[in-house]
This record gives C-alpha cells, sequence and structure tokens, in this order.
C-alpha cells in the first residue's frame, strides 16, 4: 500500500470521526433547545480542529513507520488524487448551494453553519472513496 493510499485511510477515517462526535454533542441539545439557541459554534470549531490534528498526526504515524516511501509518489498517485478532488469538488459545490439556499430562505445560522459543515464532511468522505476504489478497483 502505498504512502499516499494510508493517507487517504487517515482522512476516510478522521473527518467522519470527528463529525459523528459532533453530532453527538449537538443533537441532545436540538432535541431540547430551538436551533436559534444552540451552542454549536465551540463544538464545530472542536470538531474541525480535531480532524486536523487527528490527519496530522496519522500521517506522522504513517511517517515514522516508513520514512523512505514518505516522499515517493509517482504518476498513478497524482491521477487518483486528481479524480478524487474532481469528483468531491461537485459535491462540495453541491452543499455550498444548498447553505447559500438556505440562507436566501433566511434560515437560522445554525442550519446554514452546519450544512456547511456536512458539505465539507461529504466532500472529503467522497473524494476519499473515490481514491479508495481507484487504488483498489482501479476504476
Amino acid at each position: 500500500m502505498s504512502f499516499e493510499e494510508k493517507t487517504t485511510w487517515v482522512m476516510a477515517a478522521t473527518t467522519p470521526a470527528a463529525y459523528a462526535v459532533y453530532l453527538s454533542v449537538i443533537l441532545p441539545q436540538l432535541s431540547i433547545t430551538p436551533a436559534s439557541q444552540v451552542a454549536y459554534e465551540s463544538p464545530l470549531v472542536a470538531a474541525i480542529v480535531a480532524a486536523i490534528v487527528a490527519t496530522i498526526v496519522g500521517h506522522i504515524v504513517i511517517i515514522a513507520c516508513n520514512p523512505k516511501e514518505a516522499d515517493q509518489s509517482d504518476e498513478r498517485d497524482a491521477m487518483i488524487e486528481r479524480s478524487g478532488g474532481y469528483v468531491s469538488s461537485y459535491v462540495l459545490g453541491a452543499g455550498c448551494l444548498g447553505a447559500l439556499s438556505l440562507t436566501m430562505l433566511e434560515f437560522d445560522h445554525f442550519w446554514i453553519a452546519n450544512a456547511l459543515f456536512l458539505s465539507f464532511v461529504l466532500a472529503d468522505l467522497t473524494s476519499s472513496v473515490v481514491k479508495l476504489l481507484r487504488y483498489r478497483v482501479g476504476c
């Protein structure tokens, strides 16, 4: 398994995990509090920072386990990276259009922020799935 594939696995695990933890904090509040009064800002920032830190730590662990392969990348890795980014850009664009629609419909900031966060999570997950499929199946 190449270094790039290993880092893709790290991304595929950390971002959804951080989002799941975020939801576990927010959903109980939302069930008893109106959306406009839910304190989502700190958990949202914490989830984003946690995902970034976990990804960095994951990359460091991968590099520490096999430092020689860390700087090795080939044309196939670049092609797979491009295809993952290409597909995920559509997911992110659709999510941003959804958040923009919520803004125009004057929804509460809670819903707009969460639509954007979900868009980022789904785009990252889509990118990871596409890349892993390309590494494993070659499609």
